[in-house]
């Protein structure tokens, strides 16, 4: 809505649009010469690789006319460097995400747009002080610490790969799992394919949620240990680092309604339950204290306004463009074509591979949230859940038409996984051969009394599917069939193992 374009391009073919992007830049040599022969390497491989990336050629893959491409690449290139490609923060669309998001990378540096006013600029760092403590948790046997996902060597080294994870749970591999405890967390929403979800979770023999309602994973819990609102915490001083540092932080507003606990209230009553007192012998404000310490700061000093920065509002630029500075790459340098990649046996520049092909009467399944909501999180909310009582899946008026469905009527959408019945909105905002069904609906437990059974829940439909590299589910991948439910009226879901 706020876009000059809107460009609804075929699913999947992203990758192919970036190297029709490169292409123009490299062959009418629009990129920034100085700035990539200073700090970049690997321009004659991305060069050589973007050779028959013609937008001709990606007009087949995307569907957007080839002049349209050469259009956005020279007005790309004209106004770098106050020009850049957003990532965007979900990465996990396709199976060729990774090799995507590093397409728009090599775009961005070859136009120079890195460090400058208007460009994309590196985070700054502000670290807080440490409590600090004579004894820690022992760390555990390194002989027993097993990869977060070996399949995916690249996986982001904290998280590992959530589908890699649940698989080997339910494999027993490489050992039987059978505790679970989840902070922060939703798996029976956030995951593909809710019945496997909710498979490795019945597998535990003790399952425990700290959340601040009961959502459908806790639901599942053995145990539920209830957390304070954000609006009566007392939080941890955090430091931000854009777009300049700062420090946050959060004081209780409204005394607690119910016998909820803080965060490390929990922590405490856990390790002493356990035996081991020691190991968070501390309250927060001593914590916050030892936090601003480097900062010659109280707390007290924080409470007027929750934030602080010694920055005047004005940003330094180029700092990583100075003579030695270097990179975190094995280069030093800003890597077009990575090294990382090549030394872990994936191509150092993203070659495209074409989408799976839709058969006549399927859809590709768009999934996505919506700007009442956090996740999975407040569609209960009654003020909220005001704006938006239920999803409806989107179709486009054309199949809409070809399947007598018209806009609310109800519908039954079908995966290899399993399906959904729910409410359509028939819309032109939507391509042909896609179904949008958005994120948060169709709740198993009661406790989330306005949505329980009402809607379609995405997770029921999405297949196991990720992203080679880094592991990421790849939430774009799944084919689904809609078709009217005769006198359907019922707005409900039903899972692969509801029955």
């Amino acid at each position: 809505s706020k876009a000059d374009t809107w460009l609804p391009i075929k699913p999947g073919t992203d990758l192919a649009f970036y190297l029709a992007l490169i292409h123009v830049i490299v062959t009418e040599e629009l990129y920034d010469r100085d700035f990539v022969e200073r700090y970049t390497v690997g321009f004659d491989e991305v060069a050589e690789a973007v050779k028959e990336t013609t937008p001709e050629w990606a007009e087949r893959e995307t569907e957007i006319p080839a002049g349209r491409i050469r259009e956005i690449a020279r007005e790309f290139a004209y106004y770098a460097p106050r020009s850049f490609i957003y990532k965007g923060r979900r990465t996990s669309w396709t199976t060729n995400d990774t090799e995507m998001r590093q397409a728009m990378a090599i775009a961005n540096a070859l136009i120079g747009n890195w460090d400058r006013p208007g460009g994309i600029f590196p985070k700054d760092r502000i670290r807080t002080g440490e409590v600090e403590l004579d004894v820690w948790p022992p760390l555990p046997d390194q002989d027993c610490v097993v990869p977060m996902s070996d399949k995916h060597p690249l996986a982001n080294a904290g998280d590992g790969a959530y589908l890699d994870f649940r698989e080997k749970v339910l494999r027993d591999d490489p050992y039987p799992v059978r505790g679970f405890v989840v902070y922060k967390q939703n798996p029976m929403h956030s995951l593909p394919d809710r019945a496997r979800t909710r498979a490795m979770i019945e597998k535990m023999e003790f399952v425990a949620v700290i959340d601040i309602f009961p959502t459908d994973t806790a639901w599942l819990a053995d145990v539920i240990l209830p957390e304070d609102t954000y609006l009566e915490r007392n939080d941890p001083v955090v430091g931000f680092q854009e777009p300049y540092p700062f420090l946050a932080l959060r004081k209780p507003v409204v005394e607690r309604l119910h016998d909820t606990r803080a965060n490390l209230e929990i922590m405490q009553g856990l390790s002493k339950r356990l035996g081991f007192p020691e190991f968070f012998d501390f309250d927060i404000e001593a914590m916050q204290r030892a936090q601003l310490e480097p900062f010659d700061l109280h707390p007290d000093d924080m409470v007027a306004t929750g934030v602080w920065t010694d920055r005047a509002g004005e940003r330094e630029y180029e700092k990583t463009l100075r003579e030695g500075y270097r990179f975190r790459t094995p280069s030093g340098k800003i890597e077009i074509a990575s090294e990382r990649m090549r030394r872990r046996g994936y191509d150092p520049v993203p070659r495209y591979e074409p989408p799976e092909t839709i058969p006549r009467g399927q859809f590709r399944l768009l999934v996505g949230k919506n700007a009442y909501f956090t996740h999975a999180f407040n569609q209960n909310n009654p003020w909220l859940h005001e704006l938006m009582p239920e999803n409806r899946v989107w179709i486009h008026p054309g199949p809409a038409r070809d399947r007598g469905i018209a806009d609310g009527d109800t519908v039954r959408i079908k995966s290899p996984v399993g399906e959904v019945v729910m409410r359509a909105w028939v819309t032109e905002r939507i391509r042909p051969d896609c179904v949008h069904v958005p994120h948060g609906f169709d709740h198993q437990s009661p406790g989330r009394s306005r949505v329980h059974g009402v809607g379609g829940c995405d997770a029921d439909l999405l297949i196991s599917r990720e992203d080679k590299i880094s592991g990421n589910a790849a939430l774009h991948e799944a084919l689904v069939s809609g078709a009217r439910v005769a006198g359907g009226s019922v707005v409900r879901s039903c899972s692969a193992s509801a029955s």
